[in-house]
């Protein structure tokens, strides 16, 4: 087993860390360009995440590869102030209408081409205050069937995390998604775009 052999390499990803109940010696990120390159709001948040998971359960050294060394979020992680990463991510979420500054709603519809226009067409009518961000997914057919989602920014104002006396959910488009049909799949404040 890997404990009871030192010369031993034990190789995972990130479900390790609920697994491994000891340190280790020394760890290796293989290539972490790959999770850079992920077009998500919260990678720098996760790799941040990850790393700090790994310097909690190494002893000694933690090797990190890459081609771009001078990725900001990697200075920062290797100078171990991650701050500066932290407080860029904020300004540019705002500019760009990420959380904690809009509610995130994301749905999915897998149909024909025909359907997907009507879908695109039906959505900018009934959504078109809303901006509705409609597009191909990144494995945008399936099955012979086109999947499109659309993402919606919502303010927080119109749709808080928890209801209260003094914030209510928009019921305007809480009653256009009651009315989409089946087909459609609803992710709130999901974890990626596309």
């Amino acid at each position: 087993s890997f404990c009871k052999n030192p010369k031993s390499f034990l190789i995972g990803n990130e479900l390790i860390f609920s697994v491994l109940d000891k340190k280790i010696p020394n760890s290796i990120v293989v290539s972490i360009d790959g999770l850079l390159s992920i077009p998500n709001f919260n990678i720098n948040q996760k790799i941040i995440n990850l790393t700090e998971r790994l310097k909690n359960i190494t002893e000694d050294r933690i090797l990190i590869q890459t081609r771009n060394p001078e990725n900001k979020t990697l200075e920062a992680i290797s100078s171990g102030n991650v701050l500066s990463v932290c407080r860029n991510d904020i300004k540019e979420r705002k500019i760009f209408g990420y959380p904690p500054f809009k509610r995130l709603i994301k749905l999915s519809f897998e149909g024909t081409a025909k359907e997907t226009e009507m879908l695109k067409k039906f959505l900018e009518k009934e959504l078109g205050e809303y901006e509705p961000q409609i597009f191909s997914a990144f494995a945008g057919k399936k099955k012979g069937f086109y999947i499109t989602n659309t993402i919606l920014k919502i303010n927080t104002e119109k749709w808080p995390l928890i209801e209260s006396l003094n914030k209510k959910i928009d019921d305007k488009l809480l009653s256009v998604l009651y009315s989409l049909p089946p087909s459609f799949s609803f992710f709130f404040d999901p974890e990626d775009l596309i």
